[in-house]
C-alpha cells in the first residue's frame, strides 16, 4: 500500500472520530428533584384516589364526602382545576356537576373536591351506572367553544380519568 493511499485512510478515520466525538451529548435529567420546574405545557395528572380503578364508585345523593384527589404538575407555578363531568355525551354535553381547584406551590398536590351535585340532574329512583370523568387541566376551561363545557385555551395541558358510578340515596 502506499504511503499516499495510508494517509488518506489515516485521514478518513480521523475525521470519522472526531464527528463522532463532537457529536456526543448528555441528556437532561428527567428527576423532578434536580430540576426546580419543568417549564411550560407539562399536563398534570391524577396519581391517586380513593376510588377503585375496577369498581363501581358509590355516590350518595345528599351527604357524598369530599374526594381527595392527589395530582402531578411538574410546572410548580401552575394552579390545577379539575372537572367532574357525569355521562357527557350520552347524548348532552352538558357543564361539569362539580369542580375543584389547587393554586400552584408543589409538583404533587393533594384538591379535596365536593361532589354532593354529581347525582343533581340523575332522577330517583336509579339503579344504572354512569360514568364518571374527572378532566384536570393547568388552566381554566372556556365559557364557550368545542367541545361544548370542555374546551381550554390553545397550549392547555388536559388529562383525564374515568370511573363508573351509581347514586345511592
Amino acid at each position: 500500500m502506499s504511503p499516499e493511499v495510508r494517509r488518506f485512510i489515516m485521514m478518513g478515520w480521523l475525521v470519522a472520530a472526531m464527528t463522532l466525538a463532537s457529536g456526543c451529548f448528555l441528556p437532561p435529567s428527567l428527576s423532578p428533584e434536580e430540576n426546580p420546574d419543568a417549564g411550560l405545557n407539562s399536563i398534570p395528572v391524577i396519581l391517586g384516589s380513593p376510588f377503585s380503578a375496577t369498581g363501581v364508585v358509590p355516590i350518595q345523593r345528599e351527604r357524598q364526602e369530599p374526594l381527595t384527589l392527589n395530582v402531578r404538575d411538574l410546572d410548580r407555578g401552575d394552579s390545577i382545576f379539575v372537572f367532574f363531568y357525569v355521562d357527557y355525551g350520552l347524548p348532552e354535553r352538558g357543564p361539569p356537576l362539580g369542580e375543584c381547584r389547587a393554586s400552584g406551590g408543589a409538583f404533587e398536590r393533594q384538591l379535596t373536591c365536593d361532589l354532593n351535585s354529581l347525582c343533581y340532574r340523575i332522577p330517583k329512583p336509579d339503579n344504572e351506572l354512569h360514568f364518571l370523568e374527572a378532566i384536570v387541566s393547568d388552566q381554566d376551561r372556556l365559557d364557550s367553544g368545542e367541545p361544548q363545557n370542555r374546551a381550554f385555551p390553545a397550549g392547555a395541558g388536559v388529562s383525564q380519568r374515568a370511573w363508573l358510578m351509581n347514586c345511592v340515596d
